[in-house]
């Protein structure tokens, strides 16, 4: 309901002090983005939640982990209640590989070399790979027969292709950040 989101704030706030817990936002953007101007709709409660996050975040002893891939729109007040910001980049052709090789469990079954995929597959994070072998594995065991089941080259690519153009299309994300308040 509007009005309860700070109200759970403050209880998580509270509760991580009585467990000397860690609290971990994921997507914290959703809370410490810029405070929206008076007249919009919902502006109080957006704002109010905001207010309440930075106020608690000056009273906490703790750790606070946030975490976005959207870390220009945070707020000016709550980045300096930040004490670290750490990027995470993109994975290289090697972790490409890496991942890639995770994902498709079954070596057996995939293509011998994926260098070539994980050239092809540059700008696209873990979590893009992960989908793309996800895809490509359930396009691959369509036959009725599980023996016959086979990720091919064309079909890792053609996910590859996908996620980019998905990431094309939603270009605001080009790397996650890992931001830490350590009081």
């Amino acid at each position: 309901y509007l009005g309860d989101t700070a109200k759970h704030i403050v209880l998580a706030f509270r509760q991580a002090r009585e467990a000397d817990a860690v609290l971990f936002f994921d997507e914290a953007d959703s809370l410490v983005s810029r405070r929206v101007a008076a007249g919009e709709s919902c502006s109080t409660s957006i704002n109010q939640n905001r207010n309440t996050l930075m106020q608690e975040l000056d009273r906490f002893g703790g750790v606070v982990v946030m975490t976005t891939n959207l870390f220009g729109n945070y707020d000016e007040a709550m980045l300096r209640r930040i004490a670290r910001h750490i990027e995470f980049r993109l994975p290289d052709t090697a972790m490409r590989e890496q991942i890639l090789r995770l994902h498709l469990p079954n070596p057996e079954r995939v293509p011998e070399c994926l260098r070539g995929i994980a050239v092809a597959a540059h700008g696209l994070s873990g979590g893009d790979l992960l989908n793309v072998c996800l895809n490509a594995i359930e396009a691959g065991s369509s036959d009725p027969d599980p023996a016959k089941w086979r990720v091919t080259e064309d079909m890792l690519l053609a996910q590859v292709r996908r996620a980019q153009s998905a990431k094309r299309a939603h270009s605001g994300r080009e790397s996650s950040n890992l931001n830490l308040s350590l009081n």
